[in-house]
This record gives C-alpha cells, sequence and structure tokens, in this order.
C-alpha cells in the first residue's frame, strides 16, 4: 500500500466527488464492467454486424438529413447551461463558490471515505482490505487541517493525469482475482485541464481537485499552481483547438520530433496560431516552484479542430467512428476510455459537453416519446427505429450507455466501448470479452439469463431534437 508522496506507477488511477460518484460506479460496474476475471474471448465479427457497418459512411448514407444542424452555438451554449444549472450534470468553475463551506467539503471526503470501509474489497494480492488500510488513508486525508471556510486556488493539469476516490494509488477490488476494474478509479483529465483545488493530504503530495465533471484526489506533481487570471485562459480561451482524433500528439517543437503528451478525443487547448501543417498551442508546464509555465507547443493541423465542429449527424458519427476498436479502460484506465467517456468524448467535438457519468447522460435531452422500459424486446426495437435519431440518441440500462447508429432489417444497432456480453445457453462461464469499441446490435446476449441490452434497455434519449424532425429509419 502506498500512501504519502505518491510515488510514479506504470498507469496511475483516479478519483470520484464524494457519495454520488461513489453511487454511480456501483451502478456502472454492474453492466458496463462485466464479473472480473479470465473470460472467453467475444466471436469475431460480432453476430448480426455485417462488414460495411464499421464505416461512418454507411450510417450516414442511411440518414435523412445528416447535414442538418441539430443545435446553433447559441442553443449549444444555452444547452451547456441547462445540464450545469438544471442538470447539476457538470460544475461551473467560473461561479465556483470562494469561500467554500469546509463543513461540506469535510462530509464529501468522509463520505467518500466511509462508503469503501463498510464494504468488503480486495487489494491487488487478493487479500481484503483490513481496517488500518483505511485508517492510514483516513489520516493521510488531513481532514482536521480542513477550516471552516476554505479558500479556493487555481491549477492545470500538465499532463494525461488521474483522479483517485482516496490519496492512494493502491488498488480496491471487488473480487480477489479481478485487477481490471479498480473501483477507486474514477477518470483520467486531459493535458490543460482547469482545476478548483480544495485540499491537499497530510504530506502534501496530493491534492483534491474538481474539474468540470468529476472531483477528487490527483497527484500534486501533476498539476500547476496559477493564478485567476492564467487559469482563465484555459478554461475559456479566446481561440481553442479540439482533438478530433482518438489521441492527439503534442509536440514541443513545429517539425514533430519532440513529443510531450497526447490529448484524447474532445480534449482542448488554447490555440496561439493557425498553420497547414502544425497548430500552435499553449502548453501548461510545471515549474521547479510548483507553479505554472505556459509554454508555445505543437499538434498536427489534420488532428484538431479549431473550436467545435458543427452539431450534425454526420460529425458526430464521424466522430464516434474514428474511436472505432478503441480499447476499453474502465475510469480512463492506462488513459483509454469506458462507456461514458466515450459518449462525452464525441459530443465535445460539436461542443456538447455531457456529464461524465452513464446516469447523468441519460438525463440530458428529450426522452423517445413511445418509448417505454416495460415494453417487450420487438416493441421496444420498433419504438427505437420509428422514433429514435441517428447520431443523437442515447441507449441506456444500467450502468452502460451506447450512442445509436439506426436500423436495418428491423434491427437497432449502436456503438459503443463495451467491456462484454453474456452469451446464452453457455454451460460454464457465459461471458464474452469484446472490450473495445465496437458496433452492435441490441439482440446480442439474448436468451435466458441477464437478457439482452435490448431486453435491459431502460430510457432512450434524443440529446437535441434534429431539424425538421428528421429522423433514421
Amino acid at each position: 500500500m502506498r500512501i504519502g508522496p505518491p510515488a510514479r506507477p506504470g498507469s496511475r488511477l483516479s478519483t470520484l466527488l464524494g457519495l454520488l460518484a461513489a453511487i454511480c460506479i456501483a451502478g456502472f460496474f454492474a453492466a458496463c464492467a462485466k464479473p472480473e476475471g479470465m473470460h472467453a474471448a467475444a466471436d469475431y465479427p460480432l453476430p448480426g454486424v455485417e462488414r460495411t457497418m464499421k464505416t461512418a459512411g454507411f450510417w450516414i448514407a442511411r440518414h435523412p438529413s445528416p447535414d442538418a444542424v441539430i443545435l446553433t452555438p447559441p442553443e449549444i451554449e444555452a444547452f451547456n447551461r441547462h445540464i450545469r444549472s438544471e442538470l447539476k450534470g457538470a460544475e461551473d468553475l467560473a461561479s465556483f463558490p470562494d469561500p467554500y463551506p469546509g463543513s461540506r467539503l469535510r462530509k464529501t471526503l468522509k463520505t467518500a471515505l466511509r462508503k469503501h470501509q463498510i464494504r468488503i474489497f480486495y487489494l491487488p494480492d487478493g487479500s481484503a482490505a483490513p481496517p488500518g488500510f483505511f485508517e492510514s488513508i483516513e489520516q493521510a486525508m488531513n481532514l482536521e487541517g480542513i477550516p471552516e471556510r476554505v479558500t479556493p486556488r487555481y491549477g492545470v493539469t500538465v499532463k494525461l493525469a488521474d483522479q483517485r476516490v482516496l490519496p492512494t494509488h493502491t488498488g480496491l477490488f471487488r473480487s480477489p482475482g479481478g485487477r481490471m476494474f479498480d473501483q477507486l478509479q474514477n477518470s483520467a483529465l486531459d493535458l490543460g485541464t482547469p482545476l478548483i483545488l480544495l485540499h491537499e493530504s497530510r504530506c502534501g503530495g496530493w491534492l483534491y481537485a474538481i474539474s468540470e465533471l468529476c472531483a477528487g484526489w490527483m497527484e500534486a506533481s501533476e498539476i500547476a499552481l496559477c493564478t485567476p487570471l492564467e487559469w482563465e485562459s484555459f478554461l475559456h480561451p479566446e481561440a481553442m483547438v479540439i482533438a478530433c482524433r482518438s489521441k492527439v500528439d503534442v509536440f514541443l517543437d513545429p517539425s514533430g520530433t519532440v513529443f510531450y503528451e497526447y490529448l484524447r478525443m474532445g480534449a482542448r487547448l488554447p490555440m496561439t496560431g493557425a498553420d497547414p501543417d502544425m497548430a500552435s498551442v499553449l502548453l501548461p508546464i510545471r515549474r521547479p516552484s510548483g507553479r505554472l509555465q505556459a509554454q508555445v507547443g505543437f499538434v498536427p493541423s489534420s488532428a484538431v479542430h479549431p473550436g467545435p465542429h458543427p452539431f450534425t449527424a454526420r460529425h458526430v458519427m464521424q466522430q464516434a467512428f474514428e474511436m472505432l476498436y478503441e480499447p476499453y479502460g474502465w475510469g480512463g484506465l492506462d488513459g483509454e476510455q469506458d462507456c461514458s467517456r466515450f459518449i462525452q468524448q464525441i459530443f465535445a467535438t460539436v461542443g456538447v459537453h455531457l456529464p461524465r457519468n452513464s446516469a447523468d447522460q441519460a438525463r440530458v435531452g428529450e426522452p423517445l416519446e413511445g418509448f417505454d422500459a416495460s415494453l417487450p424486446a420487438s416493441e421496444k426495437e420498433q419504438s427505437i427505429a420509428e422514433g429514435a435519431v441517428g447520431g443523437a440518441a442515447l441507449l441506456y440500462m444500467r450502468g452502460h450507455i451506447m450512442l445509436y447508429l439506426g436500423s436495418v432489417g428491423g434491427r437497432a444497432y449502436a456503438i459503443h466501448n463495451v467491456w462484454a456480453y453474456r452469451e446464452p445457453d453457455t454451460p460454464h462461464d457465459p461471458s464474452r470479452i469484446i472490450g473495445r469499441v465496437a458496433v452492435t446490435d441490441l439482440r446480442l446476449g439474448g436468451g435466458p439469463g441477464a437478457g439482452s441490452w435490448l431486453d435491459r434497455l431502460r430510457v432512450v434519449r434524443i440529446v437535441a431534437p434534429v431539424a425538421g424532425g428528421a429522423i433514421m429509419k
């Protein structure tokens, strides 16, 4: 167990905001991440998926109005404001309370700790986490050091950085043999993410940081402290580039030979200049003092876009297929993405800032009229085919979320980042590992047992009405 000054593990893990995030992890694990351990790989190609279905063009060609603008920039701004203020799905950092109530922060941190103390979790060596594990963490959290009125500090991530529910790199797992799904993993934040900093661990090696989408403990060495004015240049840059590939290399030189980091899809950086080959951006560098030093960096112009793409079905589906076959990563494990992060990244490229977890994403937009979770699978599929919008509809079941693509021959199809599904009528181990972004139909896994994704589908949400009411048939 490592508590205190953070070591540098091969792949660091991340965090959640209090009880809400801990609850979301539990629900997410139930479906998006199947039981841990060694399971058989899924058949390839996946049942029901034809070769041509694995391209964006196939689905764009079937869409009656793929280039219709779903929301204009002012409408997107209002939509994002609704997500923040009404749905509470994102934090409005520009209006963050100053000072912040110390009692509220103390309660949030204690709740996250207690949530894990009352259940049995296992350490990486397979042994049950003893009470002393949590006692040491509580000491490291320095709860008594939280004042009644907390003055927020400002920071920016200087690399792709993990968050943790608790200030430790040691993982907690639901089963002795499980290593894929660390229950202290929340999310990974891209280079240049603005943060509000509320507290530090007893040793000073961890900071409790709040981003627009999530909150938790982060290594202090991966954050540069800055002034409000410097912070504002990353939160609301005058011009920006948005990453439009699964991973976009960031260089320190215009010839692209000195690698610094990469951006994941949807991440943004302030833009300082445009060039046909390399766009120049503002990079946050951490000085030895821990303060921010802004430096010019470079990204391939072909891999980024100056600001958001227009919000159309074409762009959403094209961005989704840029991620095809990308690995599954629980809570951003090893710099990858899970199902909800995949959805969030896609829509970030068109300027829509969805919440981080699947349950909150399933509250965004309008419910599909006529769809009911209690309907038989065949009627659900018909309802989706008749009313859902390809490239603008989210399909949610407990702990998992997908982007609807369209229907072919009466079958509904989606693209999603999925860990596994259950094969019916399998005598021993029914789990089949996919472990990547894939196109599937919703009948996969049908039969006795847990049922297909269609059987378990609870919510269909239209992220926004399509202009003219155009829908995918």
